[in-house]
């Protein structure tokens, strides 16, 4: 069973259609595609944020975790830490917070193999656009031009012919409604006379 419709070759117009109509799918597909890989981007950028954000924070603890043990307290404090009076506290959170962070890292460790913004490059290619503006104008051509013809040559030209028609049925009844009575006459006259 063929679940697409079969290609109009009865006329001109009907042609240019539904070929315009197919094109302008492909538009609206293609449109899609474009809104998906934007999408792409922009949760791949907010994942790539906190991979780098991760290996920062990773990296600070690291060098805290350093001047603690080298004896050097004031050294590379961490922005927005409290002040820990006892030294193991502190150890104790550095270590927590660096499992928490080398566990996001390697959560988002495969933001640096995927590059979905690639496809895009394509894009920026000068024959690309032009077949892309070429496919658009093409589209809209056949479609507009297509149905326009369809209706003025094809549709309008039948409801006319429908309606010259139909007002020729109503005018041939009238016609007969009037043999209709006056035969009607003559039969009553030839009763009377």
């Amino acid at each position: 069973m063929n679940w697409t419709p079969s290609i109009p070759t009865d006329n001109l117009y009907k042609f240019m259609a539904v070929t315009g109509l197919w094109l302008l799918i492909g538009v609206l597909i293609f449109l899609g595609w474009l809104i998906k890989l934007d999408v792409d981007i922009q949760r791949h950028s907010k994942e790539e944020q906190a991979y780098f954000s991760s290996v920062s924070i990773l990296h600070n603890i690291k060098l805290r975790e350093e001047s603690i043990a080298a004896g050097r307290m004031e050294e590379n404090r961490l922005p927005g830490l409290r002040h820990y009076e006892n030294i193991e506290d502190e150890k104790r959170f550095l270590a927590m917070a660096s499992e928490a962070q080398e566990a996001a890292v390697s959560k988002h460790a495969y933001v640096l193999d995927e590059h979905p913004g690639d496809q895009l490059i394509l894009l920026d290619r000068w024959d690309v656009k032009a077949f892309v503006v070429a496919y658009i104008a093409l589209a809209s051509f056949l479609f507009y031009f297509g149905f326009k013809g369809w209706k003025v040559n094809l549709h309008d030209v039948e409801v006319r012919g429908r309606t010259l028609d139909l007002e020729i049925r109503e005018r041939t009844l009238e016609k007969l409604k009037l043999d209709i009575a006056e035969a009607r006459k003559q039969l009553v006259r030839r009763r009377i006379g």
